[in-house]
């Protein structure tokens, strides 16, 4: 699948190797290390490993002319108006799409109200189907609602094989999609001079913020960050953007100068 506006993941193949940058941690030592801005860089940690570049610092090292050509090019980001407008889509999780975030929703309810720790893909099915019917949707869109509950559940499997999920977790929201790319929103637009530091930092800020409020831990970010962005990309193969998603995850979580290893998530 080729990338689309949605994505925005600049410039560069996404892929490790002669294709493409190398995932890696790339920390600048003049950089923001502590408090709220730099766990708002933290949040943009997928796509700063994955493009190899800066997590700590405004501006990506681009051209402002590159810059405003990517944000033309994949979100149709013009000037200050379009980019503010993508970002505050992206803060707000719509940008992600309702259908993924509705089907964990019920999920979500289903355990807390039975305070159960696992819920199995039928009394997953079961309760999306009785949530549909009191709303009275058409069959089609049940059996929309219901295939994509059961394409998470195979690639939560995948998942929790590789260590990204507990044995018997599963993934509550995927919002963490949005909001790492409001990050990098944040990023791409103060390279392309659409916004100012200040406006830049307010961003990341909130995006930090609004995944505080959704999430309890980095890993726990990282599930539905990742869970999102292959629930776009991958076509249920959890083929090369689960891969190159979970390479950064794992850099994210093992290389000890992390900001994920050195900022507490909560704080």
């Amino acid at each position: 699948m080729t990338e689309t506006a949605g994505e925005a993941e600049p410039r560069r193949k996404l892929l490790p190797g002669p294709s493409g940058p190398t995932p890696m941690l790339v920390t600048d030592a003049t950089g923001v290390f502590h408090g709220p801005l730099a766990r708002g860089f933290a949040v943009g940690g997928h796509l700063a490993v994955l493009n190899a570049s800066h997590w700590n610092r405004l501006g990506t090292g681009g051209s402002v002319g590159n810059e405003r050509r990517m944000l033309k090019d994949l979100w149709s980001v013009t000037g200050n108006a379009s980019w503010a407008e993508a970002t505050h889509t992206l803060l707000a999780g719509r940008n992600i799409g309702h259908d993924g975030e509705n089907v964990l929703e019920v999920r979500t309810r289903i355990a807390t109200e039975t305070g159960l720790a696992t819920i199995t893909t039928a009394e997953w099915l079961a309760a999306i189907e009785r949530a549909c019917h009191a709303n009275a949707f058409a069959e089609e869109s049940i059996e929309g609602f219901k295939a994509r509950a059961q394409r998470i559940s195979r690639y939560e499997s995948r998942m929790r094989a590789d260590g990204l999920l507990p044995p018997e977790g599963f993934v509550t929201s995927v919002r963490a999609y949005d909001y790492g790319r409001a990050a990098s929103m944040a990023n791409w637009g103060f390279g392309a001079e659409y916004c100012t530091r200040e406006e830049a930092e307010n961003i990341l800020c909130a995006a930090a913020l609004r995944a505080q409020r959704t999430y309890v831990s980095w890993e726990h970010f990282s599930a539905g960050y990742i869970l999102g962005r292959i629930l776009r990309f991958d076509d249920d193969s959890a083929g090369p953007f689960y891969e190159s998603t979970f390479q950064a995850h794992r850099i994210l979580t093992s290389d000890p100068s992390s900001p994920w290893r050195n900022i507490a998530f909560v704080g």
